[in-house]
């Protein structure tokens, strides 16, 4: 009795060690890195205009967008550096997700017979969260498309 409960906390302080050590993996491959595959990074942002920079797959600079909006549309330029900080927040939960999942698929792999259900179930939370990731970056596409028309 005694040794299952030794096992069983030495595992779930495996688990949570893990996945502490997965999100200051997620927080600095976003924050410190910029590793932000086909997203966007504010550069630059003053009272006139703002700098942002397009990275592609890579997460390396491909494009760099100036904007600077007129004095009555400068809410778009807002809503536009406020979806693009969100964005690193959705890239940080998504990379969070896929270290954690990888953990857990592993162990669970181990003591498992058939693992076939749990590794849908986290095949569908991962697509789960890219969806998102998807809507975000459409979202900030939008707002380029329309500070571009100025």
């Amino acid at each position: 009795m005694a040794e299952t409960l030794r096992s069983k906390v030495v595992n779930f302080l495996k688990l949570v060690a893990f996945i502490i050590a997965a999100f200051v993996i997620a927080y600095l491959l976003v924050k410190t890195a910029h590793f932000l595959p086909n997203g966007y990074l504010v550069e630059n942002v003053t009272e006139q205009d703002a700098t942002v920079l397009a990275l592609n797959w890579f997460g390396e600079v491909e494009e760099t967008i100036n904007v600077s909006p007129p004095k009555d549309e400068v809410w778009i330029a807002v809503e536009l550096i406020y979806s693009i900080e969100r964005l690193a927040g959705v890239y940080m939960l998504l990379f969070f997700a896929i270290f954690t999942s990888i953990y857990v698929s592993m162990t669970k792999l181990r003591t498992t017979e058939k693992p076939i259900g749990f590794i849908v179930s986290m095949i569908i939370g991962i697509v789960g969260l890219i969806i998102p990731l998807i809507m975000q970056l459409n979202r900030i596409s939008d707002l380029l498309e329309m500070i571009n028309r100025w």
